[in-house]
């Protein structure tokens, strides 16, 4: 108990927790004062009154769990118990041979008997003259059973006369007859759902999902299914819904995490730790967002769209704060990913742009009249909406910060203050950014232009160490990738924390979402990794970290070090290598070394990595003779003597023939391997297979090639490879892999895919617009649906609505792809549509005319595209348009127009 509360005082308190409250079985609480009221928790060395006061002396306040209507059997058979202020005994208000009147270790109180209006209001103020502030009282509906709705609507009312505005009552485990009637009129807080069961997730959403019920308790069995139930009941001045205590040591998972705190702010419930000191762990980041604690502070109560638990709007929250700043909770309470989406002038009755905050992270996402988001499994989106907005929002205070206030109205007068007290015409006027030197409450607000009265504030606290620059301090390396290797995989970090590539001074390289690019040569790429803690935002960065990636050029290593084979036929020779222990000369034909020439200037080991040595070689020595040595996958391991020359000459020579023009999508490429004997050794007979793409066509599967004499025998493998349809523009690898009963060898070859996009970045025009969707942005190369990436088009409402493109002159047209919108509101609006291209302009925008005006080749789609509509076209065009059959907006992601002169 002094460990849990001196935890709340110390690193709780400063971010508004006032309450400490014991809950739990008490039946073994039989200390009692002379009227029969249980004086301590259980067997504990002290009563209520000694934690009460020691409580009140960390600055917080103390709350209890008991219920009034309760005896225990021990207190009521005693005779000397008399209730307060009466010579009543307690016993005369209980039904000691009525089972249907007990429960476990208690009686319940009969509200008809003389005394028990006296007991149940004396117990009230007992509490509340030993110190308690809030009063949980739990298992209400048995006392209902026995004795019915009304008397439970007097035990409700006496209660509260008691209690009065000095102590909290808080309601649990009650039947909510007519919706909750009498607990909305007496309670100060009532449970929402049953109690806190397993782990986060089970009690927050997943527990026998989509029962709800009135007149019987519990009103739901998860915390999401009862919020939106009650939802009705709740808001200022108003009872409040309280989701029980959270355990979020009993999650990994962040999203949950964020999902239950952000629910719980939404609905105005109270936020419960019920982690201890010894669990805590780093899940105090996710109680301390000071953004959502301003929401519970301030007395914010949110709505879900609609009160029907089954419907995927109960998911989507909204709020208003008084000065019209708006709160949005788009939440995921499935387990795939769920697109999410408001529409501010529809869903929020807002008008215009607003400014957009991430309440997780604290960070501006920009000037938008709609939002879209993919909302991760178990997750959730909390925006902030408003006229203005301070960035950071809050968080912890780690070093002086910079603080910017963004407004809609770039003319709007601002002023601002930095010690907590609400700006005045006398504050100064903000001018542009700022920096804060110490921990504290920076609050800005509009007096004149856009969003006038709107106020944005920063609240950062002191915190000691920070957590988030320490890991970041401690990631000194990347593991180098593979050759070959698409994605680089970064540093793991502890959970509750992520981290990304935040620049790369080679992007075409490694990209910022860890994409690689093989380079012709080894490139080293100088990274700065970012680390986030996903509670609240806080972010720290690395210093820069080299990251070798290979190239697409084979390499020779020696002893570690990297020499690069160069491209078609060649030759070099007088290499200083490995620090000097080494002079290197090589040979290769077709891009792939055939022969190693090595003069060793020390007695030692040597080590050679290359494809090569995958496949058989000789070595020779002083003499031409051959000199001993192990292989082992591509590694070749040789004892050197100072002083002596070595030649390493591969035994078959294996190269691949295709062309290096680029190649159509739907096209076929014929690939010739050639293997020949190029030394001394016969090569066997072999196996050769060409590997390619999954989705890409290749045969034959393989071809069988006979044994080949020494000093030039040759074998050649023929195959054809086909390129899929739709297969986006790029580079791809085939390898071709050429295998005897002892080795294997492999060679690639890079194969560039390229369509033209007629469409691409030419002039585009529609039927009208709407929301800024301009049609320009169809023809972007962004094939991006969101809307909130801001690439959609979007006109009105209107029929028959149309887009269309100018590709400026005729060409072949082989294949056009629409690619719609993805927000979850908007995907069907495009269906029922006509794809249509002409040689010449059209000349109407009604569908029917177009349709019958000559030239025009049309193809109709019924359903909508997901995201992409391939068509396939076939003949000449310079104008392609997209129509509605019907009446609505037409919103396009991009329309890509494939084909040639």
């Amino acid at each position: 108990m002094i460990a849990n509360t001196d935890m709340i005082a110390n690193d709780f308190k400063p971010f508004g927790y006032e309450y400490i409250a014991l809950d739990g079985w008490i039946n073994d609480g039989t200390d009692h004062n002379e009227n029969g009221y249980t004086v301590r928790y259980k067997k504990w060395q002290h009563d209520f009154a000694y934690w009460a006061d020691y409580v009140h002396s960390k600055g917080l306040k103390f709350g209890m769990y008991y219920n009034p209507s309760w005896v225990l059997r021990s207190i009521a058979d005693d005779p000397s118990v008399k209730i307060k202020g009466t010579d009543i005994p307690i016993k005369d208000i209980v039904h000691p041979g009525d089972a249907s009147k007990t429960f476990e270790d208690w009686y319940m109180v009969d509200p008809s008997r003389p005394g028990a209006e006296q007991y149940v209001k004396g117990m009230v103020e007992y509490y509340k003259s030993v110190g308690v502030d809030l009063m949980k009282v739990d298992f209400i509906r048995l006392f209902d059973d026995a004795y019915g709705p009304a008397a439970t609507e007097t035990f409700y009312r006496w209660m509260r006369e008691a209690a009065g505005d000095q102590l909290v009552l808080y309601y649990a485990n009650q039947k909510n007859r007519n919706h909750a009637a009498a607990e909305s009129q007496y309670a100060d807080m009532i449970r929402a759902s049953e109690d806190w069961r397993q782990n986060v997730w089970y009690h927050t959403s997943s527990r026998n999902r989509g029962q709800v019920q009135d007149n019987k308790w519990p009103p739901a069995y998860n915390l999401f299914d009862g919020l939106v139930h009650l939802s009705d009941l709740s808001g200022p001045g108003k009872v409040v819904l309280d989701g029980d205590y959270s355990v979020l040591s009993t999650s990994t998972s962040a999203a949950e995490k964020q999902t239950r705190i952000s629910l719980l702010a939404m609905a105005g419930s109270s936020i419960n730790i019920g982690d201890n000191f010894q669990n805590m762990g780093r899940n105090d980041v996710y109680y301390k967002n000071t953004e959502i604690l301003d929401m519970n502070m301030r007395g914010f109560v949110g709505k879900p769209l609609v009160r029907n638990v089954s419907d995927p709007r109960s998911q989507i929250w909204t709020g208003r704060f008084a000065d019209g700043t708006t709160v949005v909770g788009l939440f995921n309470r499935e387990d795939t990913a769920q697109v999410r989406s408001i529409d501010f002038a529809a869903d929020l009755g807002l008008s215009g742009d607003n400014l957009v905050g991430d309440m997780w992270s604290h960070s501006l996402l920009g000037r938008m009249s709609s939002y879209s988001a993919t909302i991760e499994p178990h997750g959730v989106k909390l925006l902030k909406i408003g006229k203005l907005f301070a960035e950071p929002s809050g968080g912890f205070f780690t070093g002086p910060q910079p603080i910017t206030v963004h407004s809609i109205d770039a003319n709007a007068q601002i002023r601002y203050t930095t010690n907590g007290t609400e700006p005045t015409a006398d504050s100064p006027v903000y001018s542009g950014s700022f920096v804060l030197g110490e921990p504290g409450l920076v609050r800005a607000k509009v007096f004149s232009g856009d969003g006038q009265g709107q106020d944005a504030q920063v609240q950062l606290l002191r915190t000691s160490t920070n957590a988030v620059a320490q890991l970041a301090a401690g990631i000194t390396a990347v593991s180098a990738p593979e050759k070959g290797a698409t994605r680089l995989e970064l540093p793991t970090v502890p959970a509750g924390y992520t981290i990304q590539i935040k620049s790369s001074d080679a992007t075409a390289v490694i990209d910022t979402n860890g994409v690689i690019t093989q380079p012709d040569a080894d490139k080293t790429v100088n990274l700065t990794l970012e680390v986030v803690r996903t509670a609240d935002g806080l972010r720290a960065d690395t210093d820069p970290i080299p990251v070798v990636v290979p190239g697409k050029r084979p390499v020779l290593s020696i002893d570690g070090a990297r020499y690069p084979v160069g491209a078609g036929d060649g030759d070099v020779d007088g290499l200083e290598a490995a620090n000097g222990a080494y002079t290197l000369g090589m040979t290769w034909r077709s891009g792939v070394l055939t022969e190693v020439r090595l003069k060793a200037h020390q007695d030692r080991q040597a080590t050679l990595r290359n494809e090569m040595f995958t496949g058989p070689v000789q070595i020779y020595g002083a003499g031409g003779k051959g000199v001993g040595h192990t292989i082992a996958g591509d590694t070749l391991t040789l004892p050197v003597r100072s002083g002596q020359d070595y030649r390493i000459v591969a035994q078959a020579v294996v190269s691949v023939d295709a062309s290096q023009e680029a190649q159509k999508p739907g096209s076929t490429l014929p690939v010739k391997v050639t293997v020949v004997a190029a030394d001394r050794q016969a090569v066997p007979a072999t196996s050769v297979r060409l590997e390619a793409s999954p989705d890409w066509s290749v045969g034959p599967e393989s071809v069988k090639l006979r044994a080949l004499t020494p000093g030039g025998g040759k074998g050649t493998a023929e195959f054809t490879v086909g390129i899929p349809k739709g297969t986006p523009d790029g580079k791809y690898q085939l390898t071709a892999v050429v295998s005897s009963d002892e080795w294997s060898v492999r060679v690639p070859v890079d194969v560039e895919v390229l369509w033209r996009n007629l469409a691409l970045r030419k002039t585009a025009t529609q039927s009208s617009l709407s929301s800024g969707g301009v049609p320009a942005r169809a023809v972007d190369g962004n094939t991006n649906g969101a809307w909130s990436a801001g690439s959609v088009t979007h006109t009105d409402f209107k029929d028959q609505s149309w887009w269309q493109v100018d590709l400026g002159e005729g060409n072949q047209i082989d294949q056009i792809a629409v690619w719609g919108r993805t927000d979850s509101c908007c995907v069907t609006r495009l269906t029922d549509y006509y794809v249509l291209v002409s040689d010449v302009p059209f000349t109407s925008d009604s569908l029917a005319e177009t349709l019958a005006q000559p030239g025009v080749w049309a193809s109709h789609q019924a359903g909508p595209p997901t995201p992409v509509t391939r068509i396939d076209v076939g003949r000449t065009g310079r104008y392609v348009r997209v129509q509605l059959a019907g009446n609505n907006a037409l919103s396009l992601a991009e329309v890509q127009v494939f084909g040639g002169q």
